[in-house]
């Protein structure tokens, strides 16, 4: 899975400031799925996007300026 391979926000933020970058662009989407479902703390479908009025797995990106992105498949909608 993508999400074992992506660093962490600090370090990403850590390796960016090193590197001597300014910012970097910061970007999520809900993939729309139907085959997944995950019952929450209480009761809730943690795989159910309340905003978007379906189920989907949240992608976060985090990307420097030119640069190709390091993907964080963060998984249920809800974290």
């Amino acid at each position: 899975m993508l999400k074992a391979k992506a660093p962490t926000l600090e370090q990403a933020l850590t390796a960016a400031r090193q590197a001597g970058l300014r910012h970097l662009h910061l970007d999520g989407t809900l993939i729309e799925t139907d085959r997944c479902s995950t019952p929450g703390p209480n009761g809730h479908d943690l795989w159910r996007s309340g905003k978007h009025k379906h189920h989907g797995g949240n992608v976060q990106v985090i990307s420097a300026p030119g640069r190709l992105p390091d993907l964080d498949v963060a998984g249920p909608a809800r974290p």
